[in-house]
């Protein structure tokens, strides 16, 4: 039931923001400009859709109200790929561009490796060999999700493929989404006192997180949904963050 939902994903608290210390330390597989270029209105049109015509309608008037100067900025730039979303108290929500296409790749992985019966497991893998620092090892050519995973691009556009793939990315996008704005609905001192005063009160960091993450559950309820994309995303941060 919802609840249990709400308790299982609220305890498994990932916290977002720490991913770009990761990001800056390591080898990133990275996309070309003309790609994200490409992608950037696509991306840009899904998620400002969503927000208007599933979220809005959703919230409080207290929300609303805090909402209210929401604006979103999708950066091109290609480093910003290992889940580097964010949001500010003064109602900006980053979404990079290259994260939410390798975001994309690896939904596709995922999809096809469970459609075709194989484990899914290498998607994980791949990850951990990224945050080991051990992408750097191949060839350029082949840091990317589908290239590493040896994934057969002719199957990615059969319609079963691309129905599974669908489902788990826009659900992921959805669920990230909704943390964002739950950061930005709430209070965002202890991320402000992390990332601008370098003191971290992880306790609290932590319990900023829970709530993101426990309004990212409401607004699912909210619009009859499960959030059953979420594990996935959940289990691609485990392999990329460092959590004290």
């Amino acid at each position: 039931n919802w609840k249990n939902v709400n308790r299982l994903l609220v305890c498994v608290v990932v916290t977002l923001s720490f991913f770009s210390n990761v990001a800056s330390a390591i080898t990133v597989p990275l996309y070309s400009k003309f790609t994200i270029a490409e992608w950037e209105p696509e991306f840009r049109a899904m998620i400002e859709d969503n927000y208007a015509r599933l979220f809005q309608p959703k919230l409080t008037n207290d929300e609303a109200r805090r909402l209210r100067g929401l604006r979103f900025k999708f950066s091109v730039d290609p480093k910003k790929v290992l889940f580097e979303f964010s949001s500010s108290p003064n109602g900006m929500v980053r979404m990079p561009v290259a994260s939410l296409l390798f975001l994309k790749d690896l939904a596709n992985a995922q999809a096809w490796l469970q459609l075709s019966d194989y484990s899914a497991q290498p998607v994980l893998d791949y990850l951990a060999i990224i945050r080991q620092g051990r992408l750097g090892e191949w060839p350029e050519a082949e840091r990317l999700p589908l290239t590493a995973l040896g994934i057969p691009a002719k199957e990615l556009t059969s319609e079963r493929v691309l129905a599974r793939r669908n489902d788990i990315l826009g659900k992921t996008i959805l669920f990230i989404l909704a943390h964002e704005l739950g950061h930005v609905v709430q209070d965002f001192s202890a991320q402000a006192d992390c990332q601008l005063k370098k003191i971290c009160d992880y306790q609290e960091l932590q319990k900023s997180e829970s709530n993101a993450d426990g309004f990212a559950v409401e607004m699912f309820r909210r619009m009859g949904l499960l959030p059953s994309a979420s594990n996935f995303f959940f289990a691609l941060n485990s392999r990329l963050s460092s959590m004290p």
